[in-house]
């Protein structure tokens, strides 16, 4: 999906995955590496608290 991701939007560096559990996949020198974080919404993105994520 990353991959798809990335071909579509090439200048994208961050994907956030919120469900059950919550992720966020990033692009560090051109590897897509991915953590596990707390919750988020869709305010907090909004307002750039998950820019820091």
């Amino acid at each position: 999906m990353v991959v798809l991701v990335n071909e579509s939007l090439p200048k994208i560096r961050r994907v956030m995955i919120r469900g059950e559990e919550c992720c966020v996949w990033e692009l560090q020198r051109q590897t897509w590496k991915t953590r596990h974080v707390k919750s988020f919404s869709d305010w907090d993105i909004i307002r750039g608290a998950c820019d820091t994520i």
